[in-house]
């Protein structure tokens, strides 16, 4: 009976953590992100609240993970840059969005300075 219960605890937890991969993954939220740009389409959306807070957060800590993002710089331009590196690596449509999207800011705004502590 144990072996059961223990087994039952096993397969919940795999599923649990199977389930919140996909819903954080680039094939979730990117959906969202692209409901940004439709005028109300992304308003009380789970996944546009998802993908803008995850790319605010990363855009926040770029300077501490060598990511130099230029002043002038809108969000919107850091969506894109998202959008379109994601639609650009269809096979990693499963990897989860926030990798992808810091893969996305490293790559257009590399750093040319060592990292440091986050802006004030």
């Amino acid at each position: 009976m144990r072996i059961a219960i223990i087994c039952g605890a096993l397969a919940l937890a795999i599923t649990t953590a199977s389930a919140q991969q996909s819903l954080f993954s680039a094939n979730s939220v990117l959906p969202g992100c692209k409901a940004v740009f439709e005028e109300g389409r992304g308003l009380g959306r789970q996944d546009t609240g998802y993908c803008v807070g995850a790319i605010n957060a990363l855009a926040f800590l770029a300077p501490t993970e060598c990511v130099e993002i230029p002043d002038g710089v809108t969000f919107l331009q850091i969506l894109l840059v998202v959008v379109h590196f994601i639609e650009a690596h269809p096979q990693r449509m499963d990897d989860a969005f926030v990798g992808l999207a810091f893969e996305a800011l490293l790559e257009a705004w590399p750093c040319r300075k060592t990292p440091g502590a986050p802006p004030p």
